[in-house]
């Protein structure tokens, strides 16, 4: 099938405006849900979003997606979509539990642990798999 000149102008240019309505879109969800006020929103949050509040750890120190998303922007939209829709489906189908970190999000916070605090870990030997977490699994939440 041969598009011809205003034919193929219209298609290109409706395909342009809804990138860019979606994409739009897109992004002022991300941002919107980028917050660590969205993060306490959530009832089943708001004890970590409370503790997190009065502790050193809080802003403009770290937020909430310093500490628990990764920090390469593609992994982070891929793991806040499956977070998010994980999230939502627990609360439409029953009452929401306590979220319990899986093992993929325990490798994550370890990974921005190390990233902000590397000068202090100098000296610890962590070649037999430890995580930050085994011994400070209270910071910054009180647990």
């Amino acid at each position: 099938m041969k598009l011809k000149g205003l034919t193929s102008l219209k298609g290109l240019s409706l395909v342009a405006v809804l990138l860019l309505f979606f994409g739009g879109i897109s992004y002022a969800g991300f941002e919107a849900t980028s917050t660590n006020e969205f993060c306490g929103s959530c009832h089943v949050m708001e004890r970590a979003y409370e503790s997190w509040y009065h502790s050193a750890h809080r802003e403009p120190i770290s937020s909430c997606e310093d500490c628990h998303l990764p920090k390469n922007l593609g992994n982070k939209i891929v793991y806040k979509i499956g977070s998010g829709a994980n999230d939502i489906y627990k609360n439409l189908t029953g009452p929401p539990d306590v979220i319990h970190a899986k093992d993929n999000t325990r490798e994550i916070v370890n990974e921005n642990c190390v990233s902000c605090h590397a000068e202090l870990i100098t000296k610890i030997d962590l070649s037999g798999g430890g995580k930050c977490v085994d011994c400070h699994r209270g910071t910054p939440h009180g647990r």
